[in-house]
């Protein structure tokens, strides 16, 4: 009898023996599973969302929101996981279910076994003891969030209202930023249908993707609930609210299109409008696929990171943007609006329609829009020479592109990189000149090698389609530059003698993305041209900006650059002569020192007084000054509360040889505790850059490096990298330069004592 009750107890012990060792084993095989999931650049494929069922409350004393989500997804190969996105949320881990059907009533619901926030990653990795059925089922989520002021994902933008101030809330998702303000599969490719329910103080307006079916009161507060959307990608979710109204119009096939602004000045959005009317007939024509959603709202809100956001069915637009003033705003503003409003309604089909699957293609979205935009304001709007401004866009990327560690428009992304570090003037500008130049092919002959502006030769080449005009533009060539080198006769154009003497312009109204060394025969005859005024304004701005940066490579010597230069002293071309140097708020800051501050007060109070298209050249303009305390004293004013985070990097942009080491101390003395908490993806990053690239020696590079090496950010080490490598290439074309004239003074010397 005790040996059978020993054995039964030493049974019992060795069976919980296993058990729990069994119990351990499991537990290490679910940490070993939830590994993979980390430090990937994408998400896991084996669960795809098709709707998504938000409701957020929204509390504007606490500037925080609470959520509740129910995401219908499809488990498409076995699982025990879920892993989505998620960032800058409190998740609440007791709240979240997966039910293995749809209408399942509570009833079967699993409960997680395991949940892993992976922040670094940004991801939530949800575990289940059992394999996931094959089939839809739904997943819920409650969680709660704050409402930022970084211009990304759900944040506040403070604004003043007749002498109060205000906040509007306002989402930008793009690229990864959704993820902020509700747990999602945060990628282009993860189409769904969205259907949203907002939560809101009961006097202000509230706006989303799609139009509001109904609202519900209680009390102070009110519950919007919009219709369900047709399936898109999560950065293209969007809500609005604040303090609005309207103005509204319908198209000729009876759309309902209405632009929001703050309380006052809605009415400034008639141009804007009146545009969008027209843009989205022509759009709805070209494409032969009519818009796709039953209303578009534009808003103008006060601060945004981007000029605009092509939101499905709600454009938000940064005020100065859309809003426009017949008897205030100049000529200038009212292109910026235009072509920001045909940007961004071309995206309502290149992109929201049809998406780029990753962020490595982001070109296709941009590109296409910005030339697209750029051809329907031109047609709208001869006058305006849009495809100059385009190229007077396009500069920075080209300098940049001149870069041996530049990427292609096609940028192949890589884990812990922000995609929104992508979205630069090589993917926009660089990638519309490249569409432009296709479009204007017609001919074929051969190519040059890749322009790097430090000089050195590439082994890379592709095919080029180049176009050439001789002495007129009416019989231009072309040709597809396919091979090292090719020759062409011109003899035929025209008689012997006068094509001995005629002018030649290569990359005929600089639509291809080429530079173009001549020899001096050749330069001597286009320098006449312009003085004639026998060029175009594209081909007279594409020369400029071709010998430019040929010189800096130290592919041309100055001395032939000045001579050209000399031709333009003519010239009246706004575009040209700004490339050459020409601003009327830089000459008022010449005047200015530390006894005689009058020029300077007077911009500061032009600044509080005007918009931001304004205040932008405002900013650029003060640190342009001789007086080292008036420069600290415009960059400290960069840092105030009156200078918003988007406007910052506009304060250093004009900033100059002179001025330079001071900009460098103020962004040492000011990175960890101000700046970096101030400005974050594109504002830091070309803060950064425009500071950097002042300098041209390697000591300085080396000094900047070394600042940065424990300043690690990803945001900024792109175009950290590109600016070094500018201050090394401006070393070497100094250096260069000074060999030159020091070779002249010599032979200048040698000259004197021979006579």
């Amino acid at each position: 009898m005790i040996k059978s009750l020993i054995f039964m107890i030493l049974l019992f012990l060795h069976q919980n023996s296993q058990a729990h060792e069994g119990g351990i084993v499991e537990v290490r095989q679910l940490q070993q599973n939830v590994e993979q999931f980390k430090g990937q650049l994408r998400l896991p494929k084996f669960a795809i969302p098709h709707n998504y069922n938000i409701s957020i409350s929204v509390d504007f004393s606490q500037f925080t929101f609470l959520g509740a989500i129910e995401i219908t997804i499809d488990i498409v190969s076995p699982t025990k996981y879920l892993v989505l996105n998620f960032a800058d949320l409190v998740i609440e881990h007791d709240s979240i279910w997966f039910g293995g059907g749809l209408g399942c009533n509570g009833e079967g619901l699993k409960h997680p076994s395991n949940i892993v926030e992976v922040k670094e990653d940004e991801i939530l990795i949800i575990g289940f003891d059992d394999i996931l059925p094959i089939g839809k089922g739904i997943l819920g989520i409650r969680y709660n969030g704050t409402i930022n002021d970084q211009l990304r994902g759900f944040y506040g933008s403070a604004y003043e209202q007749y002498g109060e101030m205000q906040t509007m809330l306002v989402t930008q998702f793009q690229p990864t930023d959704a993820r902020r303000c509700f747990p999602c599969w945060d990628e282009p490719a993860f189409k769904a249908t969205f259907k949203i329910a907002l939560e809101v103080p009961s006097n202000l307006v509230a706006l989303s993707n799609m139009p509001a079916i109904s609202e519900k009161y209680n009390g102070l507060v009110k519950t919007v609930y919009f219709q369900e959307s047709p399936i898109m990608s999560t950065y293209l979710v969007a809500f609005v609210i604040g303090s609005l109204d309207y103005i509204e119009t319908y198209s000729p096939d009876g759309l309902k299109i209405r632009l929001y602004a703050s309380v006052g000045k809605s009415n400034r959005g008639k141009f804007a409008l009146d545009l969008a009317v027209k843009t989205l007939d022509l759009y709805k024509r070209y494409f032969s696929i009519p818009y796709g959603l039953p209303k578009l709202d534009m808003v103008g809100v006060p601060s945004l990171r981007c000029e605009g956001m092509e939101n499905y069915g709600l454009i938000i637009y940064r005020e100065t943007y859309l809003l426009y003033d017949e008897l205030l705003s100049s000529q200038k503003d009212k292109q910026e609006v235009a072509d920001t409003v045909a940007h961004e309604l071309a995206h309502q089909w290149l992109g929201n329609l049809v998406t780029m699957e990753w962020w490595s293609d982001l070109w296709l979205n941009e590109a296409f829009a910005t030339w697209m935009a750029h051809s329907v304001i031109n047609d709208f709007f001869p006058e305006w020479n849009m495809w100059i401004q385009l190229l007077d866009d396009t500069l920075e990327s080209l300098e940049l592109d001149a870069l041996d560690e530049c990427h292609p428009i096609q940028v192949n992304m890589t884990y812990g990189i922000d995609p929104i570090v992508m979205f630069d003037p090589i993917v926009y500008n660089k990638g519309a000149i490249v569409i432009l130049m296709v479009q204007s092919y017609l001919g074929h002959i051969s190519f040059q090698s890749h322009f790097l502006l430090d000089g050195s030769s590439s082994d890379s080449q592709w095919i080029i389609p180049i176009t050439l005009s001789q002495g007129s533009y009416d019989s231009p060539k072309t040709f597809l530059l396919d091979s090292k080198s090719s020759k062409l006769n011109l003899t035929d154009q025209g008689n012997q003698e006068n094509s001995q003497t005629t002018w030649i312009k290569l990359n005929m109204n600089q639509v291809g993305l080429y530079k173009v060394q001549y020899d001096d025969e050749l330069t001597t005859r286009l320098r006449n041209a312009i003085q004639a005024n026998q060029l175009s304004a594209m081909d007279k701005y594409g020369l400029l900006d071709d010998y430019f940066s040929l010189c800096k490579a130290t592919k041309q010597t100055l001395s032939s650059f000045l001579s050209l230069l000399n031709a333009y002293r003519e010239e009246t071309n706004p575009f040209i002569l700004r490339r050459i140097g020409m601003a009327v708020y830089v000459s008022i800051m010449q005047t200015v020192n530390t006894t005689n501050r009058f020029g300077y007060e007077f911009l500061l109070k032009v600044y509080k007084e005007t918009d931001d298209y304004e205040k932008a050249l405002i900013l650029a303009c003060i640190a342009t000054c001789p007086d080292s305390n008036i420069i600290i004293e415009s960059l400290n004013f960069l840092l105030s509360s009156e200078v918003s985070s988007q406007n910052v990097p506009d304060g250093v942009s004009l900033i100059n040889r002179a001025s330079r080491e001071f900009a460098w101390t103020w962004l040492k003395e000011n990175w960890d505790e101000k700046i970096s908490k101030k400005l974050s993806g594109k504002g830091l990053s070309n803060t950064v850059s425009s500071i950097v690239k002042l300098f041209g020696t390697s000591e300085k590079a080396t000094e900047i490096s070394n600042f940065f090496k424990s300043r690690s950010n990803p945001l900024i080490s792109d175009t950290l990298r590109q600016s070094l490598k500018q201050v090394m290439i401006k070393e070497r074309w100094i250096q260069c330069v000074k060999n030159e004239f020091t070779l002249c003074d010599t032979i200048k010397d040698l000259v004197r004592k021979a006579l």
